[in-house]
């Protein structure tokens, strides 16, 4: 605790009054306003204000939780991992590149499988093209694909991609020291999430659906946010346009869980049972559904609106 109760709780309350929760994350611990907002009973503060404040914490608690940390028994091999240090020990790459995708899921997040790839997404527009020498030097490793903005290269055994889609980009990033004076940018769980959802509609991949599912079973997308999950990903991917049709393959999807669950098994690490991903993926479609006769709120303040580029 920090400072006597007396002079700290007029201030808290003078801070929530106002709705002004990161300022007052700026002052105080998250502990201290979790036990200050059992002891304001008697506000002239709305109830509901009260509970949009308590629902702030928890979210924000949860946050906590999915707070990014390395699982080193998720990468494919050590390899990966130094070819994953060596681009961002690069100025270049670390300034203007974050780490998303499944190995960003896997290693920094759940820890719940190995991935062999590494998938940089740049923060900003650029023509990658120009960056083409710097880009196989790195990796040490064959062109696959060099375009303005997109870049794929294999390099003893990992595939690397760079890229560039103003509607991927997350609100915010995450971050993590990752050795010694090395911080990294890392997309977040809530916009990986959106992204495995435009994947698993467009394409429908096992990796892709069982990383979904895990997603959304350990509580990293909560049924509060499963709406705005919805919205960012129908501005990412057309075919998120007709809520009943993502119901309808999200169902059928359901129904195939134990062979997508097979043909990942060899990269588990926490094990999950096919049942466990069948019903997650069935509770997503009724929800999915249930936004046929809903408005759908905004994706968010930073997500760039209109469709992708097909």
């Amino acid at each position: 605790m920090r400072g006597d109760r007396v002079r700290y709780d007029p201030v808290l309350r003078r801070f929530v009054e106002a709705g002004k929760l990161k300022d007052a994350l700026a002052v105080f611990p998250l502990e201290e306003i979790r036990r200050a907002l059992g002891t304001f009973r008697f506000w002239k503060t709305p109830e509901l204000r009260l509970r949009a404040w308590e629902r702030a914490v928890g979210w924000l608690e949860k946050e906590r939780r999915f707070a990014p940390r390395e699982h080193g028994e998720c990468w494919a091999s050590p390899r990966q991992r130094e070819l994953f240090l060596q681009l961002f020990r690069e100025p270049r790459v670390r300034e203007r590149f974050y780490l998303t995708g499944g190995t960003c899921l896997a290693v920094f997040y759940l820890g719940h499988r190995r991935s062999e790839d590494l998938s940089l997404f740049a923060a900003r527009e650029a023509d990658f093209r120009e960056n083409a020498r710097l880009f196989r030097a790195l990796t040490g490793g064959t062109a696959e694909v060099e375009s303005e903005h997109y870049c794929r290269y294999s390099a003893g055994g990992v595939r690397v991609d760079f890229v560039w889609d103003a509607l991927s980009l997350p609100e915010e990033f995450a971050s993590l020291e990752v050795e010694s004076g090395l911080t990294v940018k890392l997309d977040t769980p809530f916009n990986i999430a959106v992204n495995k959802l435009c994947a698993v509609v467009s394409r429908g991949e096992p990796k892709d659906v069982v990383d979904l599912a895990f997603l959304l079973k350990v509580g990293a997308v909560g049924p509060p946010s499963l709406a705005r999950l919805f919205a960012g990903a129908a501005e990412r991917e057309a075919a998120l346009d007709d809520p009943l049709y993502v119901s309808a393959l999200l169902e059928e999807l359901a129904e195939r869980a134990d062979r997508a669950l097979e043909e990942v098994r060899p990269l588990l690490v926490r094990e999950v049972a096919a049942a466990e991903v069948r019903e997650t993926l069935l509770r997503l479609s009724s929800a999915v559904s249930a936004l046929h006769h809903a408005p759908l709120p905004p994706p968010g303040p930073g997500t760039p609106g209109g469709k992708p580029r097909l």
